[in-house]
């Protein structure tokens, strides 16, 4: 029977941590949900590097893989809040884009709620009305 020493569980642990993260970011459609799973992913190769790290004859744990899992680890949270701003700014966008493409839909069938004069640029979602207390939901209320 083989016997499990503490970093080759890391190791285990983070290779299932691997697997599963990369099923779900193969598998969702939604943006947020990749972002969760790539950091889980990253996570996971963080604990494999860990548990991989040869020690040293004086039971020491080798600098060199926890200074590049630290290093990993800065990169990773800032990758992250990159990917954040991206993905806010995609969605703000494909809400413009909507707003866009009812405005023009509603001008075609010549409905009265319609708004003839009324611009891409002005029905634009800011930042300020996604965090306006009067809007519910989105909509004024």
């Amino acid at each position: 029977m083989i016997s499990f020493s503490v970093d080759l569980w890391y190791a285990a642990i983070g290779a299932a941590l691997i697997a599963l993260s990369l099923l779900a970011f193969l598998l969702s459609k939604r943006l947020l949900k990749k972002l969760l799973a790539f950091n889980i992913m990253g996570s996971g190769v963080f604990l494999v590097m860990v548990g991989m790290a040869q020690t040293q004859n004086n039971g020491a744990a080798d600098a060199v893989p926890q200074a590049l899992v630290l290093t990993g680890i800065v990169v990773a949270v800032s990758a992250t809040a990159l990917a954040l701003v991206v993905i806010r700014r995609f969605a703000l966008a494909s809400v413009v884009a909507a707003l866009a493409a009812e405005n023009k839909g509603a001008e075609r069938t010549g409905s009265d709620t319609a708004v003839s004069d009324t611009t891409v640029s002005d029905t634009a979602v800011t930042d300020t009305d996604l965090t306006d207390p009067n809007l519910k939901n989105g909509d004024p209320q």
